[in-house]
């Protein structure tokens, strides 16, 4: 009896994603590069990168077929103007690379669009879904801000 259950996954490696996510890093001129460490763990592996001390990036990664089945940007600013932004094109930059030809021109309006939608009375992650893939993003002061990327 087969007990593993399908996981939906985002169609990419995590060695793939890594180097898009390195590759839109430079194109946009931030020196921010992912080089995952890799966690096996009993249903799913994980890999994560930190960026900085106020970025990281994690994955969750299918054990059968060893695809990102999520990925997540957490972080916060260090208060400066700079610091903000990095996190804002950051998170693009995370998002894009999940997206099956992503582009940080298609996937950037998506993500500032889920940016202002989000309410931070209520606090839920606010979300749409481009070329098969939710985006999502929430943020607080105590935790920072967050976005991911699953399958839709």
């Amino acid at each position: 009896m087969d007990t593993h259950e399908t996981v939906s996954a985002l169609e990419i490696t995590p060695a793939d994603y890594q180097e898009r996510f390195n590759r839109t890093m430079k194109d946009v001129e931030l020196p921010f590069r992912a080089k995952f460490k890799v966690k096996h763990l009993t249903v799913a592996d994980s890999v994560s990168a930190r960026l900085n001390d106020h970025l990281l990036l994690m994955g969750t990664v299918d054990k059968e077929t060893g695809l990102l089945s999520s990925v997540m940007l957490i972080g916060n600013g260090d208060g400066t103007v700079t610091s903000g932004a990095n996190l804002m094109l950051v998170g693009v930059a995370a998002l894009t690379a999940a997206v099956p030809n992503g582009t940080t021109k298609a996937v950037g309006p998506e993500v500032l669009s889920i940016m202002k939608a989000f309410d931070e009375e209520e606090g839920e992650p606010t979300s749409r879904i481009l070329n098969g893939v939710k985006l999502w993003h929430m943020r607080n002061d105590k935790m920072g801000v967050f976005f991911g990327a699953e399958p839709a």
